[in-house]
């Protein structure tokens, strides 16, 4: 029996497959598969914050700790959500901010009602010190009905989300000025129909166009909405996105098998990053009740991914 030719150049091109599959079989998502070729996660087209939600715990007892870790593990911006800690002052959170390279790069303030004239002056004055221009509503209850982020059902009017529209983009106005805007973050319940329509594509065609939506991926995927279809509805306004998992357990993270969104990833960051579609400035991890061993992994995901 013949043994066949093979030539030194048959044997790097074969070398160089074979170490090419591999790398792809090694990728987050990937694992054990010998794929045609590794997918396109796009870069770092875009900087990764983190909202501080996902590790209020260590955040608490230790915000400067804290910061620096997160600096430390390549986030450049920080979304914060209601007060700062132990009292702790907007100077001196900016002192820590600026100490460890990062960037305010949103606040949920909480509720709509947060938001009125005579709360407005101080919370335009505490982010003015902090260096944010983005304020968030990370929930709004409509027709009176009790907020619930794990069911979407709604006993509010298309009118009574019409009114809400209206009142975040008076808020708009009083923050233009001041070189601000608002935005509005979703839950699952934002999905809710009312008569065909979700109450999110409402409220999103009613607002003026200087209320920009904060795009939950977890929770959109989550609610079986195709994330980049809402982002195309309106163009341009996905100014920061939380990067979350969709239809996973407790403990989920992002890229893992449980992730929903697992598949859609390149696709996602790539209209997140299209500004025709998506418009992004910032994406912004988070888990909800998460801590920062679910963050160290998930940073070291997105550095494979090149993002981070």
């Amino acid at each position: 029996m013949s043994t066949p030719s093979f030539s030194r150049r048959d044997f790097l091109k074969a070398g160089a497959a074979t170490a090419a599959l591999a790398a792809t079989a090694s990728l987050p998502g990937t694992r054990g598969l010998l794929a045609a070729s590794a997918p396109n996660y796009g870069g770092k087209a875009i900087p990764f914050g983190l909202q501080l939600w996902t590790v209020s715990g260590a955040f608490t007892a230790d915000p400067e700790g804290t910061l620096a870790k997160l600096a430390g593990l390549g986030f450049k911006g920080i979304e914060f959500y209601t007060t700062f800690p132990g009292g702790r002052d907007a100077k001196t959170m900016r002192a820590m901010l600026d100490k460890n390279g990062l960037k305010a790069v949103g606040y949920h303030i909480g509720g709509l009602n947060t938001m009125t004239d005579d709360m407005l002056k101080q919370t335009i004055e505490t982010n003015q010190i902090i260096g944010n221009t983005r304020l968030g509503v990370s929930f709004t209850v409509a027709g009176g009905g009790a907020f619930n982020p794990t069911a979407p059902t709604t006993t509010a009017t298309k009118k009574e989300w019409e009114d809400i529209a209206d009142s975040f983009s008076a808020l708009a106005g009083k923050l233009k000025p001041h070189g601000m805007a608002t935005y509005y973050h979703c839950h699952r319940s934002d999905f809710a129909r009312i008569n065909g329509e979700t109450t999110w594509d409402i409220f999103f065609s009613r607002a003026s166009k200087d209320v920009f939506m904060q795009v939950d991926l977890g929770h959109m995927g989550t609610a079986g909405v195709d994330q980049i279809a809402g982002m195309k509805k309106f163009p341009g306004r996905a100014k920061t996105v939380h990067v979350k998992p969709a239809n996973g357990g407790d403990g989920r993270l992002v890229g893992d098998p449980n992730d929903g969104n697992l598949a859609k990833w390149p696709a996602i960051f790539a209209a997140c990053e299209d500004k025709s579609v998506g418009g992004t400035e910032w994406y912004i991890l988070e888990y909800d009740g998460g801590d920062m061993t679910q963050v160290e992994k998930t940073a070291a995901r997105l550095k494979e991914w090149g993002k981070l």
